[in-house]
């Protein structure tokens, strides 16, 4: 009978037991379910801010096209200086504005993981140059002297030099920016750092007011910035390092910050890179097309449904010597190439009927000449999704508004001579 107790007791005992492991059980279950709820409404969530920034991109990027075009065109003009004046504090606006957007952008396709970095040849000696000739008129404006140190960095490495000419443009405008008198230096060097690989680094010094500890221990965070009255002065995000940073990772190099000896900020970057194995080939590869569309006078098809835009387009083509139609959306391009030689076709993305990226799958897919047309996609949207799209569709470069005039010209000349390079084995089979 004890025995026979005993058991019982120990049965609703397990009883109990199972009953805490089936509630335990379906806690589980609730907490999964909850889990799975999360994830599906963070997935919207981030496809919702996607969107949004696609959206706000286009509808910031396409009003700044027309601004800093115009103000490109008016800055050709014959303008009295004070006018000249204005117009170069309208240009100066609008690529503070366009640098703001790309900021933000660039912060959120880091963040999704769909930044991607070009690998090309460049000359780091080069992009010192360039990087320094950009900052240094600012520099002089507020009465500092920029310096710039080069050494041992004449080969030519493979990287991605437009994110790097980004990284230093961020350094060298906070170096300018928080700096009242003195000296801003920009040093380069390069040595070897293994077969075939250059340890490169870029060091930016300043003599301004340093930085203090607190913001030492926050100065890649985005949105960040410094307290002092100097800071608050001035304006900015506070999302230039955080970027530079990021890219720094990206390409498997390092940002080190610090003080430097004179009591100013020193900010250090180092990449290992490859070296190009054809320096000669790499040389020629990097020098710029001479651009004669004057003599040329290519025939182009711009596919635009802005009114504005498309203004703006031909004003730009005609500075340009190029001869041009005008259609208002993807399934008038289609049907214009069809009857119409053209050299070129600048194709815009948005557009009522047909899209950019249908009328480009179109124009591919039709037999001979005209499915060879190179094609300019010209976009105000970002994001990676856009992206994948626009390469998938078969285009030969993109064109990103806001469009300058330099930014037009180099992508017809680069496009026309794609286009060239891909019709010459049709050529030669004839």
């Amino acid at each position: 009978r004890q025995a026979n107790a005993d058991l019982c007791a120990n049965v609703d005992a397990l009883q109990d037991a199972q009953d805490d492991l089936r509630r335990q059980q379906e806690q589980s279950l609730k907490l999964a379910q909850a889990a799975d709820e999360a994830r599906q409404a963070a997935e919207r969530a981030h496809a919702a801010k996607s969107r949004l920034l696609a959206t706000v991109s286009h509808e910031l990027r396409t009003p700044l096209n027309g601004v800093l075009a115009v103000a490109d065109l008016l800055a050709t003009k014959d303008l009295a200086d004070e006018s000249r004046e204005l117009v170069e504090i309208v240009r100066a606006s609008g690529r503070d504005l366009v640098d703001l957007v790309s900021d933000i952008l660039d912060l959120s396709k880091i963040e999704a993981g769909a930044m991607r970095i070009e690998a090309e040849p460049f000359s780091p000696r080069d992009l010192a140059a360039s990087a320094a000739a950009v900052w240094s008129l600012a520099a002089k404006a507020k009465g500092l002297k920029l310096v710039t140190r080069v050494s041992k960095a004449s080969d030519l490495l493979v990287g991605d030099a437009a994110r790097l000419r980004q990284i230093l443009g961020n350094l060298l405008s906070n170096a300018v920016k928080y700096t009242d008198r003195g000296t801003v230096t920009l040093s380069l060097n390069a040595r070897p750092a293994g077969p075939n690989f250059m340890r490169l680094t870029f060091t930016v010094e300043d003599t301004g007011r340093g930085l203090d500890e607190a913001l030492m221990k926050h100065l890649y965070e985005p949105f960040v910035r410094g307290t002092s009255e100097q800071t608050r002065r001035e304006s900015g995000t506070g999302l230039g390092l955080a970027i530079c940073r990021e890219l720094i990772v990206l390409m498997g190099g390092s940002i080190i910050a610090g003080n430097a000896p004179s009591g100013g900020a020193r900010l250090r970057v180092e990449i290992e890179l490859p070296v190009a194995e054809d320096q000669a080939a790499a040389s020629g590869a990097r020098e710029p097309r001479a651009t004669s569309l004057l003599a040329q006078r290519p025939q182009i098809l711009v596919a635009e449904d802005h009114p504005v835009n498309r203004k703006i387009m031909g004003l730009l083509l005609e500075q340009l010597g190029a001869d041009f139609e005008m259609v208002e959306d993807g399934l008038a391009a289609v049907e214009a190439v069809g009857r119409t030689h053209f050299d070129l076709v600048l194709m815009d993305m948005r557009m009522p009927r047909m899209d950019g990226l249908e009328a480009t799958r179109v124009i591919r897919g039709a037999a001979g000449a005209a499915g060879m047309i190179p094609i300019i996609a010209v976009t105000a949207d970002a994001g990676a999704s856009q992206d994948r799209d626009i390469a998938s569709a078969g285009v030969d470069a993109v064109l990103a508004k806001p469009i300058t005039l330099q930014s037009l010209a180099d992508a017809i000349a680069s496009a026309l001579a794609t286009g060239a390079d891909r019709r010459a084995p049709l050529s030669g089979a004839k």
